[in-house]
C-alpha cells in the first residue's frame, strides 16, 4: 500500500474524551518509553463499545476487511524514535499481513486548543538502507531534534501531519515514522492502533 493519509474531523472531541476517560478508568496502565499506555485487543470486554464508537468509522474508510491488532489511549511525555509498526503483526503471530497503523489526536498538554502543536511524520522508506538525497536531517532543528541523525540521513519525508482534534491519521504499518519533538509542549494525548488483513 505504501500510503499515508488523513481523514479530517472524523471524530467529535467529546467522544474522544469519553474514550480516554473509559480507558484510563477501566484499564491497566502499561509503560512504553515512560509514556502511559492503556490498550485493548478485540477479545477485551470493552471492544464492542470501542468498535461502536470508534473502530467502525475507521474500517469504513477502507475497502479491505481490516482487523485490529490492538488499540490504545496514550498519554505521551517522551517522543518516539523513528520506527515501523509491522513487527506487531509478527509478534502476535497473526494470520495475513500487517495493514495500517492509525492515530487520532485528542489534545496536547490536555488542552484541545493546543493540539496543533504536535505532529506525526511518515517517511517514504520501509527500512534504513543507506543515505538518501534530500533526507530528513534538514528538519532536525525544526521538529526532529529527538531523532538519531544517522537514521534521519537514510529517510525522506512522505507526509508531515500536524495534529487536529478528531482527525484520523493513518499510514502503511511498514513505513518508518516518528512523532515531532516536544520542544513546544510537555505531553500529548491520542488514540493509537494497529491493524492487519487476512
Amino acid at each position: 500500500m505504501n500510503k499515508a493519509a488523513r481523514v479530517s474531523h472524523l471524530f467529535e472531541g467529546n467522544v474522544l474524551q469519553q474514550v480516554k476517560e473509559m480507558f484510563v478508568k477501566k484499564l491497566h496502565r502499561n509503560k512504553g518509553l515512560s509514556n502511559d499506555c492503556f490498550g485493548i485487543e478485540s477479545d477485551h470486554v470493552l471492544w464492542s463499545w470501542f468498535y461502536k464508537n470508534i473502530f467502525h468509522k475507521i474500517e469504513m474508510q477502507f475497502s479491505e476487511n481490516i482487523k485490529p491488532i490492538f488499540v490504545m489511549y496514550m498519554h505521551a511525555v517522551v517522543p518516539f524514535q523513528v520506527h515501523s509498526d509491522d513487527y506487531w503483526h509478527k509478534e502476535k503471530n497473526l494470520p495475513g499481513k500487517p495493514f495500517v497503523s492509525f492515530l487520532i489526536p485528542i489534545s496536547v498538554d490536555n488542552d484541545l486548543e493546543q493540539t496543533h502543536k504536535a505532529s506525526t511524520i511518515v517517511f517514504n522508506e520501509t527500512k534504513l538502507d543507506g543515505e538518501k538525497s534530500n533526507n530528513a536531517l534538514q528538519y532536525y532543528d525544526s521538529f526532529l531534534s529527538h531523532c538519531d541523525k544517522t537514521k534521519l540521513k537514510q529517510i525522506t519525508i512522505k507526509e508531515k501531519f500536524d495534529w487536529s482534534v478528531g482527525d484520523l491519521i493513518y499510514w502503511d504499518s511498514c513505513l518508518q515514522h516518528t512523532s515531532s519533538d516536544f520542544q513546544k509542549f510537555s505531553s500529548k494525548q491520542s488514540l493509537v492502533g494497529h491493524t492487519y488483513i487476512v
